[in-house]
């Protein structure tokens, strides 16, 4: 999955099997269009989002039970921004704030 986005703090391979599930699911679905096909795709649609949301969750967990008192500030703020999928990127060109 070769994207431009920066890369996010809670992705991970459980996230990257469970959307190709997804994907394969919707693509019979679309092929054979019948009603067992959409009932599978919308089971592995709902996994795809609950192992994402549980990956978020966790890795959201594990980051804030690391930040002790001598943590940068711009650290902190820019794995924040990592965390709401925010492109930090926007906030350093100096062209982009105009």
């Amino acid at each position: 999955m070769l994207r431009n986005n920066p890369p996010v703090p809670w992705w991970n391979s459980r996230c990257i099997e469970s959307i190709k599930s997804k994907k394969t699911a919707f693509n019979k679905f679309k092929s054979a269009k019948s009603q067992a096909d959409f009932i599978e795709f919308k089971k592995r649609r709902s996994q795809a989002r609950r192992t994402i949301k549980d990956s978020k969750t966790m890795s959201w967990l594990a980051y804030t039970s690391s930040i002790n008192s001598k943590a940068n500030p711009k650290q902190i703020w820019n794995t924040i921004k990592a965390f709401k999928c925010i492109n930090i990127r926007q906030y350093t060109d100096p062209q982009k704030r105009k």
